[in-house]
């Protein structure tokens, strides 16, 4: 990855919404899965011979037996064609924005994770309270939700058009949303809340506000067990390193050890000796022992230094 492809270098203008026709891939990929599922799902629904919903929606039933899909596989389901059309377009609008901002994978990450947790959210007000919840919960709102929250907090003063018509701020928006999905969540019923997963909703929002609070939404900072995932690849990878392996008439070979070449270090950009002086030693750093070696205070320099080199 170049160093113009990293969050600390990137100009202003590449974190500004563009809420075109463009999809970048995982939104892509999203979209057009939606899509699909929704079709297949209609069909199995009038010619299949099990039901759909029990085994994939997020069910009470489910939730006690411990059928733990069940969180991921609800939010490929909608309830119809309307449901179905809403979530897309909120889809179209700030998934492309926030993975030109995450980048795809942590993208695709926070997306499924803020789905998980509005899951896991409502499931836990499903079982407490059933004679007040749905028994059973489809749709990607929840995921939704979460992108719409590290949209809001990061283009805290982007106009909206809520409905097509009233101009709202984002970060408006959001404590409105907020405030409607948390009280429905304590006050469940059927005056405005009747049919919508509200707990589901403040799931994912509360892990959408999590990412931006906590940076994970900047590729320099690393994700929760990554440092343990890293580690974890280390060991497996010393223990396939070359050693003594014994040949086939049972007299032992060194196997030559190949030395690695040190990792390239990446180029700073010419805005003067002081800023490559301050940061060089962090890139020789992170190309010796990775982005996780970092302490904070080396992160923050990281920080200081990408705003001075992009004016803000």
């Amino acid at each position: 990855m170049s160093a113009a492809d990293r969050d600390y270098w990137r100009e202003p203008d590449s974190h500004r919404p563009r809420l075109g026709f463009s999809l970048p891939p995982v939104t892509q990929v999203l979209f057009f899965t939606l899509i699909g599922c929704f079709l297949l799902q209609a069909v199995i629904e009038v010619h299949g011979s099990f039901n759909i919903f029990g085994l994939l929606a997020l069910t009470t039933n489910g939730i006690r037996r411990g059928w733990l899909w069940q969180l991921i596989t609800f939010q490929f389901l909608h309830g119809g064609l309307m449901h179905l059309l809403g979530n897309l377009l909120a889809l179209w609008f700030f998934g492309p924005v926030v993975e030109r901002i995450m980048g795809s994978r942590r993208f695709l990450l926070a997306y499924l994770g803020c789905g998980v947790t509005g899951g896991l959210l409502q499931a836990l007000f499903m079982v407490a309270f059933p004679d007040h919840y749905s028994p059973v919960v489809v749709g990607a709102s929840a995921g939704l939700e979460g992108t719409f929250a590290i949209f809001a907090l990061i283009h805290r003063d982007a106009i909206l058009t809520l409905f097509f018509v009233l101009p709202v701020r984002a970060i408006t928006l959001y404590y409105g949303l907020a405030a409607i999905s948390v009280f429905f969540t304590v006050v469940p019923s059927n005056l405005g809340g009747g049919g919508v997963a509200h707990a589901a909703h403040l799931g994912g929002l509360l892990m959408g506000t999590l990412w931006v609070r906590q940076n994970w939404h900047q590729d320099y900072h690393p994700l929760p067990g990554a440092l343990l995932w890293e580690r974890l690849t280390n060991v497996f990878r010393r223990r396939r390193a070359p050693g003594l392996a014994k040949s086939r008439d049972g007299f032992s070979t060194r196997v030559e050890t190949v030395q690695v070449a040190r990792p390239r270090r990446v180029a700073t950009p010419a805005r003067g000796s002081d800023l490559s002086s301050e940061v060089d030693p962090i890139l020789d750093k992170i190309a010796q022992h990775g982005m996780h070696s970092l302490t904070a205070t080396e992160r923050q320099k990281l920080d200081d230094v990408r705003r001075k080199m992009t004016g803000h």
